[in-house]
């Protein structure tokens, strides 16, 4: 007669067993996805490849006007109640400059000029006033601004669309909007720094503070765009706004143990000591200013698009080719990191559980440059298949939805080679990168 233990312990085994025999198969199969998928990625032809992104540069366009847009012209971002930020409507204006939707871009631009602008900060003529960064519902019940600080990134991005725009659909209102703009970010963005000459700061409310250092943001610093302001702006040398900020982005990388940028950093004002000594991370434990985070990602974009429009711009180069940490850490764990400290950590288990998928699209142009397998796998796997009804998941995720769609713009330059090598030829800078989709 068998015992009950006996019996116990051949079911245990036959459970184990078919446990195992399952956990197989469905590692098997999973393993037999991915190669399916790999298989139809890499036997998609550049001409179905080109297709296939810039359909999905176009159906999520429409989605986002649906979506995010108001019919005023309002972005409004429904995952942070509602508010609207000078960056939003930044990012729909050179959005809408490359989809060639004038209509849109007029109403965007519209609804910040009567919401954001904030009064001249000076007499003179030849400016205007910046934007005012956050604008939502207030305590009253009310909606306005909540916060009049400006944002000079979104000023920069503003200023860009409007000198795109005045290519894409010439019009001295264009022109003269982006020059009175350009005017008044340089009066009251930018600051002369000892050894280094201008330098961009993060906005209007750091010119005006006393503090022994400034407060620097490296994902504001846009290369490709003080080209662009120099072509149109030669009342102000944009160029040397060009080399500082290299000069900047070259030493800050030097300061982490992954090589990758932080989100902000300070600059001591008073010019003792070299630039390394002079730069200062916020170095508290719990301190993500620091941190590679969302603020930071940005820059892979804006230094890589100036090396896509210039290729002969070697501090791109360098600067996209400094770390292979984004490489090293997508062969390890096939995905992209959330925020780290200085020290190459992971901060938090929500932000490792839940990342924004931002990081794919910011990030895309640095791997299509210096990684192009990775690329292509971030693009096919993360970026075109989970596209749905126009919006990547989670759809309330206002940031994800732009720097995906940012990232895709670049990447359709390698997989639709006319688009960038009819672009190269043309002088203005501006024209290049207003052309950068057109089918």
């Amino acid at each position: 007669m068998v015992s009950f233990s006996q019996s116990f312990q051949r079911f245990s085994v036959s459970c184990c067993c078919k446990v195992w025999v399952l956990a197989l198969v469905v590692v098997s199969l999973a393993s037999t996805h991915r190669t399916l998928i790999a298989s139809a990625r890499d036997n998609t032809s550049e001409h179905l490849a080109c297709e296939r992104v810039q359909a999905a540069l176009t159906e999520s366009w429409a989605a986002y006007k649906a979506t995010y847009i108001q019919a005023d012209g309002r972005v409004r971002d429904p995952k942070a109640e509602n508010i609207s930020t000078s960056e939003s409507q930044g990012y729909a204006m050179l959005r809408a400059v490359w989809m060639r939707d004038q209509t849109t871009f007029d109403s965007v631009y519209r609804w910040a000029i009567d919401n954001l602008r904030t009064p001249k900060a000076t007499q003179n003529p030849a400016t205007q006033g910046l934007y005012a960064w956050k604008w939502g519902k207030k305590e009253d019940g009310s909606w306005g601004v909540l916060e009049m600080a400006s944002a000079s990134d979104a000023d920069e991005d503003m200023a860009l669309a409007l000198l795109m725009a005045n290519e894409a659909w010439p019009s001295t209102y264009y022109e003269n909007e982006a020059k009175k703009l350009l005017a008044a970010i340089w009066e009251q963005e930018v600051v002369t720094v000892k050894g280094l000459g201008p330098v961009f700061l993060a906005g209007d409310w750091d010119k005006a503070s006393t503090n022994d250092y400034w407060q620097l943001n490296p994902s504001y610093f846009s290369p490709v765009a003080y080209k662009v302001f120099a072509q149109a702006d030669p009342s102000h040398p944009w160029g040397k706004l060009v080399d500082s900020s290299y000069t900047l982005l070259d030493s800050v990388v030097t300061q982490t143990r992954t090589g990758l940028p932080p989100n902000w950093f300070r600059l001591t004002r008073d010019g003792k000591g070299s630039l390394n000594q002079r730069i200062q991370l916020y170095t508290a434990p719990k301190d993500t200013q620091s941190d590679y985070g969302y603020d930071a990602i940005r820059i892979h974009w804006r230094v890589g698009l100036d090396y896509l429009l210039n290729p002969k711009e070697k501090r791109a180069h360098q600067l996209l080719h400094h770390t292979n940490f984004l490489e090293r850490y997508w062969a390890v764990r096939e995905k992209l990191p959330s925020p780290l400290t200085m020290d190459g950590i992971e901060r938090n288990l929500e932000e490792i559980l839940y990342p924004s998928n931002a990081i794919y699209g910011a990030t895309l142009i640095h791997l299509m440059l210096s990684y192009p397998d990775v690329a292509k796998t971030v693009v096919w796997d993360r970026i075109l298949t989970p596209l749905q009804a126009g919006l990547w998941q989670p759809a309330d995720d206002y940031y994800a939805q732009n720097w995906l769609w940012l990232g895709l713009l670049a990447y359709q330059t390698q997989v639709c080679p006319k688009s960038l090598s009819n672009v190269l030829q043309k002088e203005s800078l501006a024209i290049r990168l207003s052309g950068l989709f057109v089918k």
